[in-house]
Protein backbone atom coordinates (compact mmCIF):
# COMPACT_ATOMS: atom_id res chain seq x y z
CA UNK A 1 0.00 0.00 0.00
CA UNK A 2 2.70 2.46 1.02
CA UNK A 3 4.93 1.71 -1.96
CA UNK A 4 2.09 1.98 -4.46
CA UNK A 5 1.00 5.31 -2.98
CA UNK A 6 4.59 6.58 -3.13
CA UNK A 7 4.79 5.61 -6.82
CA UNK A 8 1.44 7.26 -7.52
CA UNK A 9 2.55 10.44 -5.76
CA UNK A 10 5.81 10.50 -7.72
CA UNK A 11 3.86 10.12 -10.95
CA UNK A 12 1.64 13.08 -10.12
CA UNK A 13 4.56 15.20 -8.94
CA UNK A 14 7.21 14.35 -11.51
CA UNK A 15 5.43 12.54 -14.31
CA UNK A 16 3.03 15.13 -15.70
CA UNK A 17 5.70 17.38 -17.26
CA UNK A 18 7.07 14.43 -19.23
CA UNK A 19 3.65 13.99 -20.85
CA UNK A 20 3.99 17.47 -22.35
CA UNK A 21 1.33 18.96 -20.11
CA UNK A 22 1.91 22.38 -18.57
CA UNK A 23 1.11 21.74 -14.94
CA UNK A 24 3.08 24.48 -13.23
CA UNK A 25 0.07 25.92 -11.35
CA UNK A 26 -1.29 22.45 -10.66
CA UNK A 27 2.12 21.25 -9.46
CA UNK A 28 2.51 24.17 -7.08
CA UNK A 29 -0.95 23.60 -5.68
CA UNK A 30 -0.65 19.87 -5.17
CA UNK A 31 2.98 19.83 -4.01
CA UNK A 32 2.09 21.41 -0.64
CA UNK A 33 0.11 18.26 0.15
CA UNK A 34 1.69 15.51 -1.93
CA UNK A 35 5.33 16.00 -0.91
CA UNK A 36 4.72 15.47 2.85
CA UNK A 37 2.31 12.58 2.19
CA UNK A 38 4.90 10.97 -0.08
CA UNK A 39 7.53 11.22 2.64
CA UNK A 40 5.12 9.75 5.20
CA UNK A 41 4.32 6.79 2.94
CA UNK A 42 8.00 6.30 2.14
CA UNK A 43 8.86 6.21 5.86
CA UNK A 44 5.94 3.84 6.53
CA UNK A 45 7.21 1.50 3.82
CA UNK A 46 10.67 1.37 5.36
CA UNK A 47 9.40 0.79 8.89
CA UNK A 48 7.00 -1.93 7.70
CA UNK A 49 9.97 -3.66 6.05
CA UNK A 50 11.78 -3.53 9.41
CA UNK A 51 8.62 -4.89 11.08
CA UNK A 52 8.53 -7.82 8.62
CA UNK A 53 12.19 -8.53 9.32
CA UNK A 54 11.47 -8.46 13.06
CA UNK A 55 8.59 -10.88 12.59
CA UNK A 56 10.81 -13.24 10.57
CA UNK A 57 13.41 -13.10 13.34
CA UNK A 58 10.72 -13.85 15.92
CA UNK A 59 9.44 -16.86 13.99
CA UNK A 60 12.84 -18.35 13.14
CA UNK A 61 14.82 -17.60 16.30
CA UNK A 62 12.20 -17.55 19.03
CA UNK A 63 9.59 -19.86 17.46
CA UNK A 64 6.88 -17.31 18.27
CA UNK A 65 4.50 -15.66 15.83
CA UNK A 66 3.10 -12.20 16.36
CA UNK A 67 -0.62 -12.18 17.03
CA UNK A 68 -2.84 -10.24 14.66
CA UNK A 69 -3.58 -7.78 17.45
CA UNK A 70 0.16 -7.16 17.96
CA UNK A 71 0.69 -6.71 14.20
CA UNK A 72 -2.10 -4.13 13.96
CA UNK A 73 -0.73 -2.31 17.00
CA UNK A 74 2.75 -2.25 15.45
CA UNK A 75 1.37 -0.96 12.15
CA UNK A 76 -0.47 1.79 14.03
CA UNK A 77 2.75 2.75 15.79
CA UNK A 78 4.54 2.77 12.43
CA UNK A 79 1.91 5.08 10.93
CA UNK A 80 1.90 7.49 13.87
CA UNK A 81 5.70 7.51 14.06
CA UNK A 82 5.93 8.23 10.33
CA UNK A 83 3.56 11.18 10.67
CA UNK A 84 5.47 12.58 13.67
CA UNK A 85 8.85 12.18 11.96
CA UNK A 86 7.59 14.01 8.86
CA UNK A 87 5.79 16.90 10.56
CA UNK A 88 8.68 19.29 9.79
CA UNK A 89 8.24 18.47 6.09
CA UNK A 90 4.68 19.87 6.29
CA UNK A 91 6.02 23.07 7.86
CA UNK A 92 8.79 23.50 5.30
CA UNK A 93 6.72 22.85 2.19
CA UNK A 94 3.95 25.20 3.28
CA UNK A 95 6.20 28.01 4.54
CA UNK A 96 8.60 29.56 2.04
CA UNK A 97 10.42 31.59 4.74
CA UNK A 98 11.63 28.44 6.50
CA UNK A 99 13.15 27.05 3.30
CA UNK A 100 15.75 29.83 3.27
CA UNK A 101 17.07 29.03 6.75
CA UNK A 102 19.74 26.38 6.14
CA UNK A 103 20.59 25.63 9.79
CA UNK A 104 16.95 25.08 10.70
CA UNK A 105 16.46 22.84 7.67
CA UNK A 106 19.58 20.89 8.63
CA UNK A 107 18.30 20.33 12.19
CA UNK A 108 14.64 19.62 11.36
CA UNK A 109 14.84 17.89 7.97
CA UNK A 110 18.26 16.54 6.99
CA UNK A 111 19.52 15.05 10.27
CA UNK A 112 16.21 13.33 11.21
CA UNK A 113 15.95 12.05 7.64
CA UNK A 114 19.42 10.56 7.88
CA UNK A 115 18.76 9.02 11.29
CA UNK A 116 15.15 7.78 10.92
CA UNK A 117 15.11 6.84 7.23
CA UNK A 118 18.62 5.46 6.79
CA UNK A 119 20.60 4.64 9.93
CA UNK A 120 17.92 3.12 12.21
CA UNK A 121 16.25 0.97 9.49
CA UNK A 122 19.60 -0.24 8.13
CA UNK A 123 20.92 -1.16 11.58
CA UNK A 124 17.66 -2.91 12.51
CA UNK A 125 17.54 -4.83 9.21
CA UNK A 126 21.20 -5.80 9.54
CA UNK A 127 20.78 -7.04 13.12
CA UNK A 128 17.59 -9.00 12.43
CA UNK A 129 19.04 -10.51 9.23
CA UNK A 130 22.29 -11.45 10.93
CA UNK A 131 20.52 -13.13 13.85
CA UNK A 132 18.11 -14.97 11.55
CA UNK A 133 20.86 -16.22 9.23
CA UNK A 134 22.98 -17.27 12.22
CA UNK A 135 20.10 -19.30 13.63
CA UNK A 136 19.48 -20.99 10.27
CA UNK A 137 23.18 -21.88 9.97
CA UNK A 138 23.22 -23.26 13.52
CA UNK A 139 20.12 -25.36 12.80
CA UNK A 140 21.75 -26.67 9.64
CA UNK A 141 24.92 -27.60 11.56
CA UNK A 142 22.85 -29.37 14.23
CA UNK A 143 21.10 -31.40 11.54
CA UNK A 144 24.42 -32.41 9.97
CA UNK A 145 25.91 -33.45 13.34
CA UNK A 146 22.82 -35.17 14.69
CA UNK A 147 21.96 -37.06 11.52
CA UNK A 148 24.83 -39.61 11.78
CA UNK A 149 24.07 -40.17 15.46
CA UNK A 150 20.46 -41.04 14.78
CA UNK A 151 21.31 -43.70 12.18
Amino acid sequence: MCDSFTCLAMLTMRGFPTFGTDVSAFGLTISCVMIPITYIMWTCGMFITVLLSCELYSVVCRQQMFSMKRVFQAMGVVGILSIIINLPVFWFTNNRDLNCNYELRLILILIPTLVFRLIIPMVALSVFSFLTIRKVILLKIEQVWLKPMLV
